[in-house]
């Protein structure tokens, strides 16, 4: 039988266990650290929104905020949003159509397609599909619901809460 004796030099084993094991990694973690720098930067929305206007005007989406001149604190997302709005200050329109009309209307709300959607004046909220469509001179007027307060052109201070609430009502009552 043949046996197999390995020598190895002292100088060696010292020099390979003395060292840091940090020593070691170091051009491992160099490496990582060097292919993550390359990865692309990660984002929310790709690509990302490209609707800020100045004076703290937001809009997203096609033609939203399109004839803004010299309002402020105006928000609009979605198709035709503000789409008119001129000088209008502090609306947020959410839906396709949403207060299209608007030109110099303020604090007015509008969310759901069409919402507010001829609307001139100011201090309205509509919410839901059409809700207060064909107001266009009434303030102060609440809508929560699909077609609620519909065909209020000029009533103000007036409120329909759900489905076609108060859509027959076309003016300002008297109490």
């Amino acid at each position: 039988m043949h046996s197999l004796t390995l020598i190895v030099p002292s100088s060696s084993i010292q020099n390979s266990t003395g060292r840091s094991p940090l020593r070691r990694i170091f051009p491992v973690v160099l490496l990582v650290l060097g292919l993550f720098a390359l990865l692309p930067t990660a984002r929310a929305v790709e690509p990302p929104p490209d609707g800020f206007y100045v004076n703290g005007n937001t809009a997203e989406g096609e033609d939203a905020l399109f004839f803004l001149t010299s309002g402020s604190g105006n928000t609009a997302i979605g198709f035709l949003a503000l789409a008119n709005t001129t000088t209008a200050e502090d609306n947020t329109a959410n839906g396709s159509g949403a207060l299209f009309t608007n030109t110099t209307g303020s604090f007015n709300t509008a969310i759901g397609f069409n919402a507010l959607e001829k609307n001139t004046a100011s201090n309205n909220t509509a919410t839901s599909f059409e809700a207060l469509f064909t107001n266009t001179t009434g303030s102060n007027n609440t809508a929560c619901g699909e077609l609620a307060l519909e065909n209020n052109t000029n009533g103000s201070s007036n409120i329909g809460l759900g489905f076609l609430a108060g859509s027959n009502l076309t003016g300002q009552q008297q109490y």
